[in-house]
Order: C-alpha cells, then structure tokens, then sequence
C-alpha cells in the first residue's frame, strides 16, 4: 500500500490539512533533527529485533504536536483558537512511520 492509499483511506475531509503538517513539519529544521533522533533509535531497534511501529508513532506524535502549534503560531491569525485535531495528529504520525519504513526497505538509513 502506498503512502497515497494511506492518506486517501483517511478520508477526504483530512487529506490536505494532514499533508499540509507534514509537510510543514518535514521542512523545520528544529523539528527534522528531533524526528531523525527517533528514526535512529528506531534503526538501532530494527537491528536488534525490538523494533515496534506503534511505539515510533507514539513517540513522532509528540513531534507532531509541536508541528502542530508551531503551523498555528505561524499562519493562523493571531489570538484564533484553531488547530489539528487529534485523528489528523495521528495520520500525519502515521505517515512519518510509513516514510520511514519505506526509505528504509530502499536500503537508506539514519546511521
């Protein structure tokens, strides 16, 4: 399944704001050095055996969040009380993991 068929099994009223965080957290340099960490450590895991995909989504999730109130701070008026719920939160998690797995079956690794 590709990433594509991932986001549009999301549903059609999250697909952009989902792409639109992950993009936007995919090119902060701040938030790229933390989310390379956890891919590292999950590479490491990979090589010992232990790794767990849901426990990487948790762990990007918080990376997201910060993603998150980051775009808001950024591009939304000031004082809006706006945000990304939850299930658009855990996509764009999602989606990291499935980045991740891909790059590394092509063979390209964090260490």
């Amino acid at each position: 399944m590709t990433q594509l068929e991932d986001i549009s099994a999301m549903g059609q009223a999250h697909i952009g704001e989902a792409i639109e965080l992950y993009a936007y957290i995919n090119n902060e340099a701040s938030l790229w050095s933390r989310i390379e960490t956890y891919y590292r450590m999950a590479e490491r895991q990979m090589e010992r055996n232990e790794y767990v995909p849901e426990y990487l989504e948790a762990e990007l999730r918080f990376v997201v969040l910060d993603g998150a109130r980051r775009y808001v701070r950024d591009y939304c008026p000031h004082g809006a009380k706006v945000g990304f719920p939850f299930a658009i939160r855990r996509e764009c998690a999602k989606l990291m993991v499935k980045n991740f797995e891909t790059e590394i079956g092509y063979g390209n690794g964090w260490l």
